[in-house]
């Protein structure tokens, strides 16, 4: 720092150089604090911005080069220029320091008085510290945008950086002046306070002792929706009665205590639109009663902040309560009906079968899907109710003040309303929901309250969904019983619990075998076999369904070699995989290390998939073109049960359709079944695609598919799946049985 940069304390009670007095007039120092407390920022707004300063130092620097940059926009002669030119950056990071810190003591007066001596600035000219207003607040708020803060805190820092240089302005331009002459000082001094009061955007409002309006900026319109745009003497005449007693009652502490008071108003329009308001209280220090109040439109703020939080507790898709929300309702309803007496029961509500659904229509569409199941259910409560949804397709329903009976009902309605047939892009959706109800005993805790009724939900599905139960406490047993059971599913692979039985797929033309279907099998050492449709979800759940897809490929594939040896002609091994799998970057590693290690032809190799797996996810399509390239067949499991387009079938390496079971099963009177069932035969035809019927289980069934030319069929009317064992010793004797024109009685 150079010497004419090097401040020093000034003697002087007031806070100024010895001779301020003398150069400024007799009333210099009262002018000074009567200027620096009328507009001076509350102590924390400027503790705020000295904080964000010393956490962000740059800001100086920054400070310096931006004002040198707007200094070169001036011309050559302006006046402003030439300060700017000869003050280092040095000199401007001093003064950043002091308007960002809020040190307005007798130090940065003394600062300010030798750098106007020294350039001999006429204070009536406020040019040479306007950029002070505009670059400030404008780099606080760049710098704060930049390091990430939330822009609620963005804007809150630019207010106070705005206001601060404001601040600095005022009292440079109005107190430091350069003429002796005490009447020229006092107009001067006027006409700026007036300058000032008709240029900034805030109203300023000059009481006196008896409240009447004293001065004030011109244009009040801001202040329009508290009054009508009236003219106004008064503050009675301003304010509604509320409003009116909310500032008297802080004016009335302003007169008492002296310090700086703030409120807040609100007020609506015929129209409902809102307007909020910010008014600051401050005692004028003349020794009268006189009041400045400043009022400011914070309208976009308050908005902003209703906004954000409206955004923290509400669901972003449907509009309604979130989890946070329903869980602090929850809180208060259990204290309210613990102080009361008064019941207060919550329904947890499911979608059945979501997942397939989104994923055959794609999330667009099923997310239309869940912002129409949430208006449903809201027409089902009360307005006094709290619907929330919790995440996904589950929602949750507080009802206060209603019992057990009066919530099952409630439950029961929303079963039956959710039922109703959608219309969504053209496609009609029947949806249903599973409902879990329970009341709260007395000192139940708000977690465990939520967790039975999650408990209650998952028992009506348990128990054949679109159904409503009741929570019980046995509940709680079988939620143990299912943790225990996951648990034991994660290790289910490294015990060698798991087992691959193989059911055969049969070409309908001669009965000679196309392939087996691998079906995993658990046996637990304690609970016996497990089926599939129990321990796949919760392997999907709990994260194990990777690993043990990846057993059952390597598992499949050394099989095969043994099959192989089974038959005379190559014998294709049929995989399912789970869309968990196919997600898994891993996944073609998976592949090769199985074909590899059991020395299988990857042309014997089918992976079998969903229809819903391939909707709307172009991962999974990208996975199965690595996966085809090897040389492996893809079908489609299930086929028809989903939404997929012929154009979209066209785009995927696919070579075989499995075509569900529920176009296999039925009467033969069944016109439509048998339509659909033609259609699909006929778009595998054209596609050149090879067809598996699935779940043949009847001689008709059988006759009704050989005449639609269906390939191949598998089901129990050949035989169940069988452990590897056992393959040979059922193939032989299906080969018998067919021999002799007895397919009927294969059934084992």
């Amino acid at each position: 720092m150079d010497s004419s940069d090097r401040m020093t304390p000034m003697s002087g009670s007031a806070g100024a150089p010895a001779d301020a007095d003398s150069r400024y007039g007799p009333n210099f120092l009262t002018d000074l604090a009567h200027a620096v407390e009328l507009y001076r920022l509350p102590q924390d707004e400027l503790d705020r911005l000295a904080a964000f300063a010393a956490k962000h130092p740059e800001i100086h620097e920054q400070l310096g080069i931006r004002v040198r940059e707007h200094s070169t926009k001036l011309a050559p002669d302006n006046p402003s220029r030439q300060i700017f030119d000869n003050l280092p950056f040095l000199r401007m990071h001093r003064v950043s320091e002091m308007v960002t810190s809020g040190s307005f003591d007798e130090t940065f007066m003394a600062y300010i008085w030798d750098r106007m001596s020294r350039y001999d600035l006429d204070g009536t000219d406020p040019k040479w510290m306007w950029p002070w207003t505009v670059i400030l607040p404008g780099l606080v708020a760049d710098t704060a945008r930049t390091a990430g803060y939330p822009e609620r805190e963005v804007t809150e820092l630019f207010d106070i950086a705005h206001r601060a240089s404001v601040f600095v302005t005022i009292v440079m331009t109005d107190v430091f002046v350069t003429s002796r002459d005490r009447r020229l000082v006092e107009a001067r001094v006027n006409e700026r306070f007036r300058s000032l009061v008709h240029s900034v955007d805030d109203v300023i409002t000059v009481l006196s002792g008896d409240d009447t309006v004293t001065v004030m900026s011109p244009d009040a319109s801001i202040l329009a929706p508290l009054n009508g745009n009236r003219p106004f003497d008064r503050m009675r005449e301003l304010l509604d009665d509320d409003q009116l007693d909310l500032w008297a009652a802080a004016d009335a502490r302003l007169r008492k205590n002296g310090r700086a008071v703030t409120i807040e108003l609100e007020a609506a329009e015929d129209n409902g639109r809102l307007h909020a308001f910010q008014a600051k209280g401050t005692m004028l220090t003349d020794g009268g009663d006189r009041r400045v109040w400043v009022w400011q439109d914070i309208t976009e703020r308050v908005k902003l902040q209703r906004e954000l939080s409206h955004q923290a507790f509400h669901d972003p898709l449907t509009g309604i309560a979130n989890r946070a929300l329903l869980f602090d309702r929850v809180k208060h309803a259990l204290t309210h009906s613990e102080r009361t007496g008064l019941p207060v029961s919550l329904l947890f509500c499911d979608l059945d079968d979501f997942k397939s659904i989104n994923d055959s229509l794609g999330h667009s569409l099923g997310d239309q899907l869940l912002v129409i199941v949430a208006e449903r259910l809201a027409s089902c409560i009360r307005s006094s109710d709290t619907l929330a949804r919790l995440g996904g397709d589950e929602f949750a329903v507080l009802l206060e003040t209603a019992h057990n009976t009066q919530a099952t009902e409630v439950a029961q309605r929303i079963v039956d309303t959710v039922a109703y047939e959608c219309h969504i892009g053209g496609q009609s959706v029947l949806t249903s929901v599973s409902v879990g109800v329970t009341t709260a005993t007395p000192g139940i805790s708000p977690e465990e309250f939520l967790r039975n009724a999650d408990l209650a939900m998952y028992a009506a599905k348990k128990a054949g969904r679109s159904r409503v139960e009741i929570f019980r406490s046995e509940l709680h047993f079988a939620a143990a019983d299912r943790f225990n059971l996951s648990d034991d599913l994660r290790h289910a692979v490294e015990r060698q619990q798991l087992r691959l039985h193989y059911q055969p797929t049969r070409r309908l033309t001669d009965g000679s075998w196309e392939g087996v279907e691998a079906l995993l099998r658990w046996e637990h050492p304690t609970r016996g076999r497990i089926e599939p449709d129990t321990f796949i979800p919760m392997a999907e759940a709990n994260g194990s369904i990777i690993a043990i897809g990846r057993w059952v490929l390597g598992q499949a594939c050394h099989d095969g070699a043994r099959i192989q040896a089974m038959f005379p002609n190559p014998v294709r091994i049929h995989v399912n995989v789970a869309p968990h799998q196919l997600r898994n970057p891993e996944f073609r590693n998976h592949v090769t290390d199985a074909l590899l290690a059991g020395g299988l032809d990857p042309s014997l190799l089918v992976l079998e998939i969903t229809e819903s797996t391939l909707i709307d996810d172009r991962v999974s399509v990208d996975r199965l073109h690595e996966i085809h390239d090897l040389g492996v067949r893809i079908a489609i499991d299930d086929f028809g049960t989903g939404y997929t387009s012929i154009n979209y079938i066209q785009q995927l390496p696919i070579d075989i359709i499995k075509i569900d079971r529920s176009f296999i099963s039925g009467t033969a009177a069944s016109t439509d079944r048998l339509a659909f069932l033609d259609a699909i035969l006929g778009l595998a035809r054209s596609l050149d695609l090879h067809t598996v019927a699935e779940g043949v289980e009847t001689e008709d069934q059988l006759a009704e598919l050989q005449a639609l030319g269906c390939a191949t069929g598998q089901g129990y009317l050949w035989a169940p799946a069988v452990p590897l064992d056992d393959l040979q010793a059922l193939a032989e004797r299906l080969d018998q049985e067919y021999q002799n024109g007895d397919d009927a009685n294969a059934v084992s």
